[in-house]
């Protein structure tokens, strides 16, 4: 019998430790694939929380990235976790999924408490394998605010042949905006930019345009003018998609109060109404800017307008109520129109005004090398 040589021993020895140590790796674990069990959202990670239902699905999407055939996958079962109060689901998506494959499968939805937990499994002798995800399911965003939802896998469990060792267990987050489109901007706007005190009064035209489906209940506007001037003394709405509730003076003007009865995007047209707080000639502004509560509001912006207005002693002319020819004022008469173009020079105001289209005209004294605004003419056939 030939003799086994020392070194022939020693290789013999090391293919045996080899073979067992394989042996031994497969039967604990150690030759196991490793991988990753996370969560996904399959699109955009930003749903607009003021958009319509369509828009705001979403499909979380559960995945251990592509399994092989000798990963040995027949099962599965797992629990999944979500912010009830961002976020609901509706049903399971099982096709492209590792799930269409297997032979009974179930996903229990509880929105009340927030979870999601379920099982798929194969009965056949061949495992479940491919490059897709696990299970998917169909969501719906439901908060009205901005805010981040977070998804999370409380547990994932496989049956005793898969080879796989999961190593972390991955989160899902979505995150609700508002997003900035130019619809969803509060506008607010008076006509004319200018005008002039008459009989110790003035008004002037404004508008408001609420975005359509903007979730305001209620809007104020501020007006800051000079107190010891003017006085904005009332508003009326001549529109029904909005309702005025009530006026507070301050120091620096007034905030005027609306409610709105339907913000259906239409523009609201309003009037205010205001008087000299004494007989000096001035000119001084008027700032507008509307405030509302913006929390969870689809409002992303909001415009302000001013105006400016001013005093004269004389008030408008009325060439049916006033004898115009019967006022003297100097050597030469100015008329311009509102652009400061000149419309007539003479010594006296014309007798007829037929050739001055409708609008108002700025009549001014000129005397030597000084003009002086004296009155205003309203020309309305």
């Amino acid at each position: 019998m030939a003799r086994i040589s020392s070194k022939s021993w020693y290789l013999l020895g090391n293919f045996v430790m080899l073979v067992w140590l394989a042996v031994f790796a497969s039967q604990t674990g150690l030759s196991q694939r490793r991988a990753n069990c996370e969560l996904s959202v399959y699109g955009s990670l930003k749903i607009d929380v003021c958009g319509n239902e369509k828009s705001k699905q979403f499909i979380l999407v559960m995945s251990i990235g592509e399994v092989k055939r000798a990963d040995s996958l027949y099962g599965f079962n797992y629990e999944i976790q979500f912010d009830n109060k961002k976020v609901k689901f509706t049903d399971a998506l099982y096709l492209n999924t590792l799930s269409e494959f297997m032979d009974a499968k179930t996903a229990n939805i509880n929105n009340t408490q927030g979870k999601i937990s379920g099982y798929a499994v194969t009965f056949g002798l061949e495992p479940i394998y491919a490059n897709k995800p696990l299970i998917a399911f169909n969501g719906l965003w439901i908060s009205d605010c901005p805010d981040t939802a977070q998804f999370v896998i409380n547990y994932i469990e496989f049956t005793d042949e898969f080879k796989v060792s999961i190593d972390t267990l991955k989160p899902a987050f979505l995150i609700g905006v508002v997003d900035s489109t130019k619809d969803r901007v509060f506008k607010f706007t008076v006509s004319p930019d200018s005008v002039w005190i008459g009989e110790n009064t003035f008004e002037f035209d404004a508008s408001v345009q609420v975005p359509l489906n903007s979730r305001l209940n209620y809007f104020d506007i501020e007006v800051k003018y000079d107190p010891n001037l003017i006085m904005l003394d009332s508003v009326a709405v001549i529109d029904s998609n909005i309702e005025y509730l009530i006026s507070d003076y301050n120091e620096n003007g007034a905030i005027f109060k609306f409610s709105i009865k339907s913000d259906d995007g239409k523009v609201c047209n309003l009037k205010f109404f205001g008087k000299s707080k004494n007989n000096l000639d001035f000119s001084t502004g008027i700032l507008f800017n509307p405030t509302f509560e913006r929390e969870c509001k689809c409002v992303v912006s909001s415009t302000s307008d001013s105006l400016i207005v001013s005093r004269k002693m004389a008030s408008y002319i009325n060439e049916k109520e006033n004898n115009i020819n019967d006022i003297d004022f100097g050597t030469s008469i100015l008329i311009y129109d509102v652009m400061g173009n000149l419309i007539y020079k003479g010594e006296k105001i014309p007798d007829n005004l037929s050739s001055l289209s409708n609008g108002v005209y700025f009549v001014v004294e000129y005397s030597g090398m000084k003009k002086m605004l004296k009155k205003l003419i309203n020309v309305n056939y």
